[in-house]
């Protein structure tokens, strides 16, 4: 992907642009499997565009994606044991947007598969990866985890880390082909890699151009180019990759529903509100609406959140209680001071909704939508 370049710690391999030898041309035509579009005839306007992101692009502005047609992120969860600095506030806005989006996470040789597996489980906890999450494979450190049988320990423990998040693998064609099993001699270890769906990267404006590698028949995303302009879709730098999602049904394929361009909510998702608690105002988050439940954690402002619906009474207390979307048991926040919303509580022992209690008054906070910012 475009983010391999930090300084002198990242490399510089480049899946979509990943040079052959011409021994690696010949091990090919082991490897060919079918070419997409002939496969999967879509017509150019019902390929959804999805973009994959970092600390590299700086900012996102999901409302100006979802206005140039893009139907969804894919955000850098890290590499190595380093979360990606832009991962949670990149996360947060795309929930604040309503915007679908998955997590990938860079693999390095030169760390363990299962403490890469276990930071990227930690990143991710407190957010609903709506287009799955995807193991990044193309790294060249040639550390002491270098090739695909560490590459299959770390999937191996995301599986078994995060049973509940549907895993991928992206890679490129040419690289996979120099760093997979043997498809003669080791058939039954490069058949394992085909349960994953796969995400390659194949740089080329003509689909047809592009091959898909064995042990896959089928793409779930084509990454086809990595100088898309950025600016226009709303992030900071010059350019961004850009990615087709390869299926038919973009939405069935993703449990999504068709509500994610900006514009009306569906009527099974309630209205998202913001509200702005006040300096020096407190704030109790619980795990019902009342004072009788549980306290997950007190917050203090000026803080944001995002709550959802409108307010529930409780004739046994003097406050409102809304409802803050977590699909782990985290917070759904708008400000990018995240780290004030972890909850206190371990998330396995948190219900999926919390609730945040204010004085009926309003005196301590302000709420208002998108449209009233």
């Amino acid at each position: 992907m475009a983010d391999l370049y930090i300084l002198d710690e990242f490399g510089d391999a480049k899946a979509g642009n990943y040079s052959p030898s011409f021994y690696t041309k010949i091990r090919a035509l082991l490897y060919t499997g079918t070419r997409p579009y002939k496969a999967v005839p879509l017509l150019e306007e019902l390929r959804v565009t999805v973009l994959d992101i970092s600390f590299w692009q700086v900012t996102a502005d999901f409302e100006k994606m979802m206005g140039e047609g893009v139907g969804g992120v894919i955000i850098r969860g890290g590499q190595n044991l380093w979360e990606d600095s832009q991962a949670k506030s990149f996360m947060d806005g795309a929930t604040v947007a309503r915007m679908p989006f998955g997590s990938y996470w860079f693999y390095d040789s030169r760390v363990s598969p299962q403490a890469q597996a276990a930071k990227w489980r930690d990143v991710l906890i407190g957010y609903n990866t709506e287009l799955w999450i995807w193991a990044d494979y193309e790294e060249n450190y040639n550390g002491p985890y270098t090739g695909w049988k560490h590459f299959y320990d770390f999937l191996e423990e995301c599986r078994r880390l995060m049973p509940e998040r549907k895993l991928g693998i992206y890679t490129g064609y040419y690289y996979w082909i120099d760093h997979s099993p043997n498809p003669i001699t080791q058939a039954a270890s490069l058949s394992y890699f085909g349960q994953y769906p796969l995400w390659l990267a194949w740089y080329t404006a003509n689909p047809a151009d592009v091959i898909i590698p064995k042990p896959w028949t089928e793409l779930t995303f084509w990454q086809y180019t990595s100088s898309g302009d950025g600016y226009k879709y709303g992030v900071a730098s010059r350019e961004v990759d850009m990615n087709k999602f390869m299926g038919t049904d973009f939405y069935g394929t993703f449990d999504l529903s068709e509500d994610n361009n900006g514009e009306e909510p569906m009527p099974d998702k309630p209205v998202t509100y913001y509200m702005d608690l006040k300096a020096g105002a407190t704030a109790n988050v619980r795990t019902g609406p009342g004072q009788g439940y549980a306290i997950v954690r007190a917050i203090t402002g000026p803080l944001t959140v995002s709550i959802v619906g409108e307010a529930i009474d409780n004739p046994n207390d003097m406050y409102e209680w809304y409802e803050i979307v977590s699909p782990v048991a985290g917070f759904t926040a708008k400000t990018t001071n995240y780290e004030n919303f972890r909850p206190a509580t371990a998330p396995s022992a948190l219900p999926d909704t919390l609730y945040i209690g204010t004085l009926a008054d309003g005196s301590d906070v302000k709420k208002y939508t998108a449209s009233e910012e």
